[in-house]
């Protein structure tokens, strides 16, 4: 129905029933019987006693009259609402009648009228209404200066108790449990490199079905990661180390089945990290590799019919990232207050496209979706289970694992909010303890809310002696993983505590796309002393020879049928600009000039063979 439609048109679409009732709230006598009757005497009073009726609701009510009267949709939504203002306005209200208890309707469906689609307010009334209702508060999102050591939750028991006055109520019980807090933008920076070149030594492998890493190379990049994952629970399962597999692949860093570096991938090494890590997000952004919420397992039926019915993930993932960049930067935010804001502004993301339902493992009696096992109280707890799974998964697996946000969570286990109860000690999902999350200066650069950004200087752990015999010795502390690995591409490894510089080696490191000034620059860091000479010298030979040789890129190589052919070929203006001279009798054409270098044989008149 067209929301332009007028008042009496709309009231025609009601039956005598709905009629009355509405016919009871505008006049103080006994309204007409009839609905030719009823649907002028509602029409008038409506648009002339306007204001005084909406003078008669209570607060609540008066809300959900300006926050559709302001709002460029015109039919309630109370998801929307409830996120905002924390409950639903009235309806109805019960009264006693001769056969018991009834519920009758309140003036605020004086405001909104029903057809297919839900309840609305007529562009009719918004236009009147727009006179003397006040335009609500805009919203903004609660922040954090500080973060508490500790967060509580609230332990609400069942059972009714005597208090020493002698007065029956229901105790109320409080839990604190630390928050474990991750800075990740040092961490995530630290992680990308060792992980590339983790990569690079070809110890990652991922199913060609699914592309998703096998348990061998998530333990593996488990092992480099500068902090370890989230969690170390086993029930839990990888976070950080599955993430960075699809977000890599994602980005066209790394291919194959056993990965291995693209040349973006090999490019992205000598890049300055935090332009690597934006070009990541904004590939991710668009990426089909993985619907973040088949990560959610306990959410059942995501394949077949039900999966059809799921919407484009890049078009959640951007409802997403307009409410991340409300967000002030280097301020924490609770999760819990952020999935209301999403709500109430009107950020939607929703999961599905139809109402095919999805189930929760173990428990059959309840199913994801709109079915007649859901009332409306209940709508807030399937976004929760749905959308705010999603939105958790989003935040905690991909933008904080890549270092846009710092964390702060518990246990998912100990957070039991909303749908995670009804498992008693188990959870929902593996995202379910985030609790506070803070947009820090990478995130915003790589959102685009600041233009410039510096990355943290990562120091070295660990102390070594390089000798003049070329050999490396730890001296401090047990090298870190990632310092490990750093060594073990550049040099040999003799034992537990020293690795040897070989010219074989570096060139080797150098042929797979690694830069030795950064060896260079790790080595002077870890001895913190200056190079012995023998170590610089052979340093600048290698490098020297490494920037001897170019390439310029690949070609297709043809032979002639005699040494005249060929020389007529490279000298003639028509193709000597699209080829090379290579020995008496053969060709070299770059593979970029191909389709140029068979039009100019073409006007020589000759041809070459397709295969």
């Amino acid at each position: 129905m067209s929301l332009v439609t007028s008042l009496s048109q709309i009231l025609e679409k009601y039956d005598l029933f709905q009629l009355r009732d509405l016919g009871s709230l505008v006049t103080d006598t006994t309204p007409p019987k009839r609905k030719e009757e009823l649907i002028p005497l509602i029409a008038h009073q409506v648009t002339t006693q306007l204001e005084s009726f909406w003078l008669e609701l209570d607060p609540i009510q008066q809300n959900a009259v300006a926050e559709v009267v302001y709002h460029d949709n015109s039919y309630w939504n109370v998801n929307q609402f409830v996120a905002r203002y924390g409950a639903e306005p009235q309806w109805f209200e019960r009264a006693l009648g001769p056969s018991g208890y009834y519920s009758e309707p309140t003036k605020l469906l004086l405001f909104f009228y029903q057809d297919r689609q839900g309840l609305f307010i007529p562009d009719e009334l918004k236009q009147r209404l727009q006179k003397f209702v006040p335009e609500p508060e805009p919203l903004t999102l609660d922040k954090l200066e500080q973060l508490p050591s500790v967060w509580r939750r609230s332990l609400k028991s069942r059972g009714i108790f005597i208090s020493s006055q002698g007065v029956k109520k229901d105790e109320e019980k409080w839990e604190e449990i630390p928050l474990t807090i991750k800075h990740r933008e040092a961490t995530a920076i630290h992680d990308l490199f060792t992980i590339l070149r983790l990569i690079s030594s070809g110890k990652v492998t991922v199913s060609a079905k699914t592309q998703y890493p096998n348990q061998a190379s998530l333990k593996a990049i488990d092992s480099l990661l500068a902090e370890g994952d989230y969690y170390k629970a086993p029930e839990i399962g990888n976070i950080q180390s599955f993430a960075w597999c699809l977000l890599l692949q994602a980005a066209g860093l790394v291919e194959g089945t056993k990965l291995q570096l693209t040349s973006a991938g090999q490019n992205a090494l000598n890049t300055p990290p935090q332009q690597v890590i934006r070009q990541i997000w904004q590939k991710w952004l668009k990426t089909k590799i993985i619907d973040e919420l088949k990560r959610i397992n306990q959410i059942k039926g995501q394949t077949g019919k039900a999966g059809r019915s799921l919407t484009a993930t890049h078009k959640r993932r951007q409802g997403i990232l307009k409410a991340i960049k409300d967000c002030p930067i280097g301020k924490w935010i609770d999760i819990r207050e952020f999935s209301h804001y999403i709500q109430a502004v009107g950020y939607e993301f929703s999961i599905r496209l139809t109402t095919d339902s999805f189930s929760l493992e173990n428990s059959s009696f309840i199913e994801i979706g709109l079915s007649q096992k859901f009332s409306d109280s209940s709508s807030s707890y399937y976004w929760e289970a749905l959308e705010g799974r999603y939105l958790l998964c989003f935040l905690f697996e991909y933008m904080a694992t890549l270092g846009l946000l710092d964390v702060a969570y518990v246990h998912p286990g100990k957070a039991k909010v909303g749908w995670s109860k009804i498992f008693e000690e188990r959870f929902f999902s593996s995202y379910d303890g985030l609790i506070y999350f803070r947009l820090n200066a990478l995130g915003a650069y790589c959102l685009g809310l600041t233009k410039e950004y510096t990355p943290p200087v990562v120091e070295v752990s660990s102390e070594a002696k390089v000798l003049p015999n070329l050999e490396i010795v730890v001296t401090g502390e047990v090298l870190s993983a990632s310092e490990q690995l750093m060594l073990d591409l550049y040099t040999e490894k003799i034992s537990d505590s020293v690795w040897k510089l070989t010219e074989k080696q570096l060139l080797n490191a150098h042929s797979e796309g690694h830069k030795l000034s950064e060896f260079e620059a790790f080595l002077l860091k870890l001895s913190s002393n200056s190079l012995p000479k023998t170590v610089r010298q052979l340093l600048a030979d290698v490098t020297a020879k490494a920037n001897s040789l170019t390439k310029r890129g690949t070609g297709i190589i043809i032979d002639c049928a005699d040494t005249a052919l060929a020389n007529l070929i490279a000298h003639d203006s028509r193709t000597k600009k699209y080829c090379i001279l290579a020995g008496k009798k053969s060709l070299v054409v770059p593979l970029e000039l191909e389709t140029k270098f068979r039009n100019g044989l073409q006007k020589l008149g000759y041809s070459l063979p397709s295969n």
